[in-house]
């Protein structure tokens, strides 16, 4: 909380992607997340009005500036500090006041979500957009925007949804790291407000008739008609270690050879640039659970597994694009989730464990170090930022998140069971606010105290209420038994496997 009750938080883009020269691209390319204001009561045509200029109304102005400016810079010739440094403040000036409108035009959509659609004051452009996957659409001031929620219930649950947009982020972010020459991406931010999610990107100049890779209609044409644009996929697979796989239209008339999803689409755009976009699944997943043919959409390994991995894996094993070959690439992705799952995990648990014995709070290696030649880092006390550290070292041994409770059983340090156990219980609790937002139907200037007292209520059964002493006390008890364990097991437990049925590796 900040001043009077008012609550915002921006969280940047992921520091593991960090590289040395791309940190100020990351630090702008953001996930913008405004949880909720609780001294605003503007209505949305307060909030987005005409008298409030717009950095740039042309449709493909954010586009082309952005584009411009990552070009010269990562692509420079000769190295000029002084010009570099220039165009890194203008870079990032760009991507700043790109999030920033995107963050009050996305607040406005949200707002508006459940206003019929003559009353919004921007208009929803779905139906001429389409696509399988998603929610509502909305093109305004040459930014796209699209809810990330289960509209068709492909993913399992809204939240899931949220996590697909949140990989499309990271898929972004790594494909930055490799400085492929002449590959362009877009601009993007996520806008997370009152529990709902949405991707905001800058227009392309691209559409159906510019796609010369991959597939735009969930496989009913399949595209590789540039070798150009192969050329640099076949090049950032190979820095990501994703394996070259053949992929066949649904009515198995026509196949390609594609080294990243099938889903990822090339185009050609109007300006020359080849594009890259939808890169949600990227990354290849891991060996799902039973038959749950949906974890392969938002349960993804790592890129920093995926590089000290030994052999390229498809990322488009276990899915409908990966049939072919599929005992071959399904047996491979398994393989390597076992690896993670026990060798790579215990070895963290084990490292936790020693550096507990030793009095350090931190994990391997000193301050920065190698253990294995793997790249790690840590704190030296347990007075450190000790969650949040944790969460770094974890990333970069290439462990999920979704992997803490399998690292809670194997640590046996009190202390480190302790930050585990907090970190799994912040995160639950974050969903299930956002969860209680996203059942909030109110319209109007009433809406915000709506949204602030379900949060507050939510606070009360979590910590129980001084006011209602012992009676708050064991309505809180109740609370966590009833809803935040409950979340908490569901979100954590089970990640992790000794056997695996055989039918896991041939659908």
């Amino acid at each position: 909380f900040e001043g009077k009750g008012k609550m915002e938080e921006t969280c940047y883009a992921n520091p593991d992607f960090y590289c040395e020269s791309n940190d100020i691209v990351h630090s702008s390319i953001q996930n913008t997340q405004t949880i909720l204001d609780f001294e605003t009561s503007a209505t949305p045509s307060q909030l987005y009005s005409p008298s409030k200029p717009l950095y740039d109304t042309d449709h493909n102005g954010w586009n082309e500036k952005f584009q411009s400016l990552l070009q010269n810079i990562f692509l420079k010739s000769k190295p000029d500090p002084e010009e570099d440094f220039k165009r890194t403040l203008l870079l990032q000036k760009v991507c700043e006041d790109f999030a920033n409108e995107a963050t009050r035009i996305g607040v406005v959509i949200i707002k508006e979500k459940f206003l019929p659609p003559q009353a919004k004051s921007i208009p929803s452009v779905t139906n001429s957009v389409g696509g399988l996957a998603g929610g509502e659409k909305y093109l305004h001031c040459g930014i796209f925007f699209k809810f990330a929620i289960d509209f068709n219930a492909l993913y399992g649950s809204h939240e899931y949804a949220a996590k697909v947009a949140e990989h499309e982020l990271k898929g972004i972010m790594a494909v930055l790291d490799y400085k492929i020459d002449g590959l362009h991406i877009p601009l993007t931010a996520l806008i997370n407000y009152r529990g709902y999610t949405l991707i905001a990107q800058a227009k392309l100049p691209i559409d159906k008739t510019t796609i010369v890779y991959g597939t735009a209609n969930a496989g009913l044409n399949v595209y590789c008609e540039s070798p150009e644009f192969y050329q640099k996929m076949k090049l950032l697979s190979e820095k990501l270690n994703i394996k070259l796989h053949r992929v066949w239209n649904i009515n198995k008339t026509k196949h390609v050879d594609l080294y990243t999803p099938a889903d990822l689409e090339g185009h050609l755009g109007f300006d020359k640039r080849y594009y890259a976009v939808d890169f949600s699944r990227i990354f290849p997943p891991v060996a799902p659970h039973n038959e749950n043919r949906t974890e392969c959409l938002y349960q993804l390994m790592r890129p920093e597994f995926l590089r000290r991995y030994p052999k390229p894996l498809s990322s488009d094993a276990f899915t409908v694009f990966g049939r072919e070959d599929k005992h071959i690439n399904n047996i491979d992705v398994l393989q390597a989730t076992l690896l993670l799952e026990t060798e790579v995990i215990s070895s963290f648990a084990r490292d936790l464990d020693s550096c507990s014995r030793l009095g350090l709070g931190g994990a391997v290696g000193g301050a920065v170090g190698v253990k294995d030649g793997v790249s790690v880092s840590s704190f030296e006390s347990e007075e450190d930022n000790s969650v949040g550290q944790l969460i770094t070292d974890l990333h970069l041994r290439g462990i999920n998140v979704r992997y803490l409770m399998l690292l809670f059983m194997l640590v046996h340090s009190p202390y480190w069971r302790g930050v585990i156990a907090t970190e799994m219980t912040a995160r639950t609790c974050k969903r299930l606010v956002q969860e209680k937002w996203r059942q909030v139907y109110s319209l109007g200037e009433q809406a915000d105290e709506e949204y602030r007292l379900v949060f507050l209520d939510f606070v009360k059964d979590l910590f129980g209420s001084d006011v209602e002493g012992e009676k708050g006390e064991g309505k809180s008890a109740l609370f966590w038994e009833s809803e935040v364990l409950p979340q908490l097991r569901r979100r954590f437990l089970g990640r992790g496997r000794k056997q695996v049925a055989p039918e896991i590796i041939s659908f």
